[in-house]
């Protein structure tokens, strides 16, 4: 796996929002699940510091890797730890 893409999982597992969301672009864009599309920075930090409420800790493990040419795809497995009732993530 790449530095900068280990780089990003680590801000994940770590639940920094902040962080996580300075790998985008201004204008960039994020999908969780079956959520609506976080449109740029801010609305990324602030749509995970959300998400990252709701657990206490996460951990993804990789199975294998996927490169073609520079594109580097990893199917992961996370692991997440509740620290509150299930409820609607919401962006």
């Amino acid at each position: 796996m790449s530095d900068w893409l280990r780089a990003v999982y680590d801000r994940a597992d770590a639940v920094d929002a902040e962080g996580y969301a300075r790998f985008f672009e201004e204008d960039g864009t994020f999908t969780s699940a079956n959520n609506p599309p976080m449109r740029g920075r801010a609305e990324i930090e602030a749509g995970l510091t959300q998400f990252f409420g709701t657990i206490a800790g996460m951990r993804h493990e990789f199975a294998r890797t996927h490169k073609i040419g520079d594109t580097e795809m990893r199917p992961w497995s996370p692991t997440p730890v509740r620290t509150a009732p299930r409820s609607r993530f919401t962006a």
